[in-house]
């Protein structure tokens, strides 16, 4: 399984890298120039998986997320950019049988971009990016009234991520929506056994630039 994994992001990384490689014909494939954007939304987002062939969604999450964009543009049109993210959040849990459970997840994409956001000074009205990375999601259970148990039981999920979304202006605001998939290369002992396939999220991003 993990070697599919491999040689389906080997794959994915050629593909994402040959429209910047074809830029270096140009001797150069960057303009010099380094340049961040900062942006904040909302995530709503799902472990989800197949229990004895039921398409299952284990957990349900909804947080508030921060990305800054380290952008480093090419010389004719578009960018990379590497992107960290953060957020925090709550989740209810059918798999633990809570709700408002803390969750956070943590990652970094590098993606290409094109039109809007790709850079501070790119006047288009419209833009698109795609990407891969590395994401994790975790529930953080707290249980201070059991004894026998530790108090604070960890729940992360880690894996592979790609994504993808679209940049506009709403009212007079630039924003981001994308999607991300990731399948869980690393799921936490209480889940094991049960068909989680990975974490899936919708992303409404605002920009500050």
């Amino acid at each position: 399984m993990k070697t599919r994994f491999s040689l389906f992001f080997t794959a994915l990384a050629l593909v994402v890298s040959l429209p910047a490689w074809s830029q270096a014909r140009n001797v150069g494939l960057f303009n010099g120039e380094r340049e961040w954007i900062h942006e904040y939304g909302y995530t709503l987002g799902a472990v989800l998986g197949s229990y004895t062939g039921t398409p299952m969604a284990y957990h349900l999450n909804q947080s508030i997320v921060y990305t800054p964009r380290l952008i480093f543009p090419f010389k004719n049109a578009g960018s990379l950019d590497v992107v960290p993210n953060v957020g925090l959040g709550l989740t209810s849990s059918l798999l633990l049988g809570r709700s408002n459970l803390i969750a956070s997840e943590l990652g970094c994409m590098v993606h290409l971009n094109s039109g809007l956001g790709s850079s501070l000074d790119n006047a288009s009205t419209f833009g698109a990016f795609y990407g891969f990375g590395l994401q994790s999601y975790t529930i953080h259970v707290f249980d201070f009234f059991n004894t026998g148990v530790p108090p604070y039981q960890p729940q992360p999920y880690l894996g592979p991520a790609v994504d993808g979304g679209i940049r506009f202006f709403l009212y007079g605001s630039p924003v981001s929506l994308s999607v991300q998939y990731g399948p869980s290369l690393y799921i936490p002992p209480s889940a094991r056994g049960i068909g989680v396939s990975g974490y899936f999220t919708g992303r409404m991003l605002y920009g500050m630039y």
